[in-house]
């Protein structure tokens, strides 16, 4: 390795490191310097996560968070944790350990979790992209018109709302949002209140009506299913755009700089507003 300079060697470990994580992570155990020029890398996306289809990996302790913490950007959380002290503790310690996370996504039934604990810590991270069903957190029905302002919310562009509002009284705080321009709901959303996130919220650039796929769907596609295809008929709106996606697989794809529904939603729309100007 002597026979080149510093900053080549540092290139071909940022390229390898990019190409596959999984082979840089077999690259790390075995050279200490690759492990300590592509941890910034390696350690950017963590996810722990579980279903009935795939029992999740095993949390690393916070011991580990304290050495790779601060090189995690997303974090997607899908594990219990909220039954018991030490689990609410665990959590709030491990967000802590993670001061320059961009993007989190929490998804736990607020029904089995307490996750009101997290409100503190998520304060303090300045999060560009968030999904999360926030009536876990506040526990109120109208829980955006009450806390439009709440400092979670100051720096996020892009808010997966993982609630099935009845009433747009119930979210109408999304209109104040500082930041915000890009929306996702679910497709258990009604007409009436996608009309009226339309009307009000005229800063988004992009709002995404997204339907899960199935289990075995490999596609995340948009499959001009007759959901899709009436959610799309039903506004008139070009920032409003209906897909299907598998969830985890998407949510990695925009955590490594992929190809996400963000991006698939941006597509659409810019070229919807190239053909009607």
């Amino acid at each position: 390795m002597d026979h080149f300079p510093f900053e080549i060697w540092q290139e071909i470990i940022n390229i390898s490191a990019y190409a596959s994580f999984r082979q840089a992570a077999i690259l790390a155990r075995v050279s200490r310097l690759f492990n300590e020029w592509a941890r910034p890398i390696l350690y950017r996306v963590c996810k722990y996560y579980y279903d009935a289809y795939w029992p999740g990996p095993n949390v690393p302790s916070v011991a580990w968070f304290k050495d790779h913490g601060g090189y995690i950007r997303h974090l997607l959380w899908g594990l219990s944790f909220g039954r018991t002290d030490t689990e609410r503790a665990s959590l709030v310690t491990i967000l802590e350990l993670c001061p320059n996370l961009q993007e989190f996504a929490l998804w736990v039934n607020p029904n089995d979790n307490d996750v009101s604990s997290l409100q503190p810590v998520l304060s303090k991270l300045s999060l560009r992209r968030l999904s999360i069903n926030p009536l876990a957190l506040f526990s109120v029905p109208r829980f955006l018109d009450i806390h439009a302002q709440h400092l979670m919310f100051r720096s996020v562009t892009h808010l997966d709302l993982l609630q099935d509002a009845k009433a747009w009284e119930e979210i109408s705080g999304l209109a104040a949002l500082p930041s915000l321009t890009h929306l996702a709901l679910s497709d258990g959303i009604t007409y009436s209140i996608i009309s009226d996130v339309v009307r009000w919220c005229d800063r988004l650039k992009v709002i995404v009506v997204v339907v899960q796929a199935s289990v075995d769907s490999s596609e995340d596609e948009d499959k001009d299913s007759a959901v899709l295809t009436s959610i799309e008929t039903g506004c008139d709106d070009l920032r409003v755009v209906a897909f299907e996606c598998a969830f985890v697989r998407d949510w990695e794809l925009g955590a490594t700089g992929g190809r996400d529904i963000w991006v698939k939603a941006e597509e659409v729309v810019e070229k919807r507003m190239k053909m009607g100007g």
